[in-house]
């Protein structure tokens, strides 16, 4: 018998150290051995390249490395089906939710953790979203009233530094909604700064848009962007924490509705100060002047998510932008308040305090 069935499903495994990835199938990662460390009896479904956990079983199933295939995720259901329905509770962390839509079949409780700002098909009970900007989204577009729970990280297991190096820091995806058109401008605008931008490109749209920059960049011959090819594996997730934790500033300038940045998190966690815009999370990320900066992003919620890409010029103020960056620069910010209030907002512990509750709410009905 399992306490809980953790479904982080085929898309990507659940450790960026076994492929470099970033989102749910890390953060399902960590919840599981934070769930074990607790005690409890963790079942994770997940691609059979992930990292093992203690005391945590392992249900390995094809790893289909970007591709979000429900077809492949109903087999691993009908696969485990037995080892599922000795769950107490299912979350469902997939990007099918096809465990959570299926838990009627199952005869199980269960609830899902949507990343993005889509609602799970078929069965919409118990649903959880990454922040409040999604919560909104869903009652206006859908009618629904999800329950809301960011995410967290082991801030211990990075790195902290209270000596800044010389250079502006982005990482994540090469791509339009995250802003990294207008870091580009930025950089020309401000000639005398360091710009470096970090990925490892998983996605075909990525590898387009990673070339994209870089011709762009050469195109406008900044000499002051500076372009990083993150390696697979521990050695580039190790990499991305340590140029973190030396980025005097870590920059986001997202378009659309985030549904949370959590490479945003985990800079602050490195003790790095942030500059994110009003877009989705942004506001529940910077909830304090002291850890960044945050900058107006003029499209409604329903804008951010279905016209972001006809309105990218018209959604944040480039002048606004510069204002913003070259204060941040110029301000003398307290690194360890910075990794202090990670510790206190958006840990591991606070993440699966929360989603204990939930456990114990789905196991009494539930939520619409």
């Amino acid at each position: 018998m399992y306490d809980v069935c953790v479904a982080s499903g085929a898309t990507y495994p659940a450790s960026t150290w076994s492929f470099t990835g970033y989102g749910s199938e890390v953060v399902s990662w960590w919840l599981a051995r934070e769930l074990a460390s607790r005690g409890l009896r963790v079942l994770l479904i997940a691609c059979m390249q992930t990292e093992r956990i203690p005391n945590v079983t392992l249900a390995p199933v094809p790893c289909t490395y970007g591709v979000v295939d429900n077809l492949t995720e109903f087999t691993a259901l009908k696969l485990f089906m037995k080892d599922v329905k000795q769950c107490k509770v299912i979350h469902d962390m997939s990007n099918s939710g096809v465990f959570h839509a299926y838990s009627h079949i199952i005869d199980r409780r269960s609830i899902i953790t949507r990343n993005g700002y889509l609602p799970p098909l078929f069965n919409t009970r118990n649903t959880v979203v990454l922040s409040n900007a999604v919560k909104e989204y869903f009652k206006e577009k859908y009618g629904l009233n999800p329950e809301v729970v960011h995410y967290g990280l082991p801030v211990g297991e990075y790195p902290f530094s209270d000596r800044k190096g010389d250079y502006v820091l982005y990482v994540g995806r090469p791509h339009p909604s995250k802003g990294v058109d207008l870091i580009i401008k930025l950089a020309k605008m401000f000639p005398e700064e360091h710009f470096v931008l970090a990925w490892n490109p998983t996605a075909i749209d990525h590898f387009h848009y990673a070339r994209h920059y870089q011709q762009l960049a050469e195109k406008m011959q900044l000499k002051n962007v500076h372009f990083l090819r993150l390696p697979s594996g521990w050695r580039g997730e190790w990499a991305k924490r340590v140029l973190m934790s030396r980025a005097k500033l870590f920059i986001q300038p997202t378009v659309y509705l985030e549904a949370f940045g959590l490479t945003a998190i985990e800079a602050l966690a490195t003790g790095t100060p942030l500059l994110l815009t009003t877009a989705g999370s942004g506001p529940e990320i910077i909830a304090s002047s002291e850890v960044g900066v945050l900058v107006r992003n003029s499209l409604s919620l329903i804008e951010q998510a279905e016209e972001w890409q006809n309105k990218i010029t018209e959604a944040i103020d480039l002048n606004e932008l510069a204002n913003a960056f070259e204060g941040a620069l110029k301000r003398k910010w307290n690194y360890l308040a910075i990794r202090k209030y990670v510790e206190e907002r958006f840990s591991i512990k606070a993440m699966t305090d929360r989603y204990l509750k939930l456990y114990e709410l789905a196991t009494e009905g539930g939520w619409e």
